[in-house]
């Protein structure tokens, strides 16, 4: 089972994914007036996502007891899953804050997501990644297209994580949500499926030790059509190059 995954909003709301096996979605968190709010389906959970789910409500209303004391403030805009990179929330501009507000906590520009994307003209063949560093309300702060010779589509994938968590941390991140279409990327990366092909291995080893230098890295599979800003910075790399005329030795099949 997934571990539970936390994503703060701008001003210090944290909100609590818990996986259950069927791949549904439990949500918790607190809210401004004080109460705890539980999104999900009727769900299963295993011991361990059972455990979760009570950490995630004690956290939650721990939050919450501290907003009774601080008292009423401005919503918070909090980007979730099922926001498309660029987008933001229809009420984020509802409630304007006073101009003497504070709108954001320091340090809230450490929080980011990474969108990425990679594939190969004949896998392998002359390959592309392309990956789109966002702020949690869809702000794009960066974008990657690079040309990265012969590959297969997954060791693109893999380089388009690595070069997506290089420019965050460029950016001065410190808690990534990182988004792929990718299932098998997204699976090895959480830890959850076997690493088998050795070029895949090194790729992963690599991005294990680069996601140690931040303080929280998640990893989320989101369908294709939400992540076509990467899948046209990869496809506009390989078609900038065109193939090469012969590939530099055999990649194998990752």
């Amino acid at each position: 089972m997934p571990h539970p995954r936390t994503v703060h909003g701008l001003h210090g709301t944290r909100v609590h994914y818990v996986t259950a096996p069927n791949g549904a979605v439990i949500e918790v968190f607190a809210t401004p007036n004080g109460t705890v709010e539980v999104h999900a389906p009727c769900v299963d959970l295993h011991q361990a996502g059972v455990h979760a789910l009570v950490a995630a409500l004690q956290d939650s209303a721990a939050e919450a007891a501290q907003s009774v004391v601080a008292g009423p403030k401005v919503h918070d805009t909090i980007a979730t899953s099922d926001m498309p990179v660029g987008s933001s929330p229809a009420h984020a501009h509802a409630a304007q804050p006073p101009a003497d507000a504070v709108t954001s906590p320091p340090g809230a520009e450490a929080i980011m997501a990474v969108w990425v994307d990679g594939g190969a003209l004949g896998n392998p063949g002359p390959a592309g990644i392309g990956a789109v560093v966002t702020r949690p309300d869809g702000t794009v702060l960066a974008e990657i297209s690079q040309y990265i010779g012969w590959a297969t589509n997954n060791m693109a994938e893999y380089r388009a994580v690595l070069a997506g968590l290089e420019r965050a941390r460029a950016l001065g991140a410190r808690q990534v949500r990182v988004c792929a279409a990718s299932q098998l990327l997204v699976q090895q990366l959480r830890g959850n499926w076997r690493v088998k092909h050795p070029a895949l291995q090194s790729l992963w080893t690599e991005a294990t030790r680069l996601v140690a230098a931040f303080d929280q890295v998640t990893f989320e599979q989101v369908p294709r059509e939400r992540n076509r800003h990467a899948d046209r910075l990869a496809n506009q790399a390989i078609n900038a190059q065109g193939p090469s005329p012969t590939p530099p030795g055999s990649a194998g099949s990752a």
